[in-house]
């Protein structure tokens, strides 16, 4: 018996470390089962025993991504926007997997399987209900819809960790240099400026 077979959770944690890596880089047509494999240091046959297929191990590796933003969200602070902003800023090397992911859901033809399989109501609603109760204690104004003010706020820290050879080509910084992140602080603070209670 293998050290890999012992073992099959430090197995799976390897295998989704992997798959996260060739996923987020390649996309889910792109990625190949041979790479994950070579990188994560199993057999082809152990992946598809754990996973089922690709399909299963892309769904496996989003799961994780969207367990991951629940803990993010757990520890999110509820007193300011300025501090909510910031604390999902902290945290974007954290939730870059699940944006990269998201992004090449949308050249696929796996957003069918995603929606059926990720409990919405579970995760985004729980976020929307998160900034709905900021609201309720007048954080920001009411005419703002909690839901459009998360995809505001999603899309603002999203934009350097999606596109960054595009960030690059315009500032001539890396998106993942503390100089960046400093900068790019100061301007979501700005641009979140005008949802503080007056």
């Amino acid at each position: 018996m293998t050290n890999n077979e012992r073992n099959p959770q430090q197995t799976k944690r390897k295998i989704l470390r992997a798959a996260l890596e060739e996923f987020c880089e390649n996309g889910f047509d792109g990625a190949r089962v041979d790479k994950i494999k070579d990188e994560a240091g199993v057999n082809k046959r152990m992946i598809y025993h754990y996973f089922g297929s690709k399909e299963g191990l892309f769904e496996a590796v989003f799961q994780n991504q969207i367990l991951l933003l629940d803990q993010i969200l757990d520890k999110a602070p509820n007193n300011s926007i300025r501090e909510e902003a910031k604390h999902w800023m902290e945290h974007s090397d954290e939730i870059k997997g699940f944006l990269k992911l998201s992004s090449w859901i949308e050249f696929s033809d796996l957003d069918k399987l995603i929606h059926e399989k990720t409990d919405k109501t579970n995760h985004f609603k729980r976020a929307v209900a998160f900034f709905d109760e900021m609201q309720k204690d007048g954080l920001f104004s009411k005419e703002i819809s909690p839901d459009l003010y998360l995809i505001g706020l999603m899309a603002l820290i999203s934009f350097p960790i999606v596109l960054p050879s595009l960030v690059k080509f315009i500032t001539d910084k890396d998106p993942a240099s503390s100089e960046f992140k400093t900068g790019y602080f100061k301007v979501v603070e700005e641009m979140t400026s005008h949802l503080k209670k007056s």
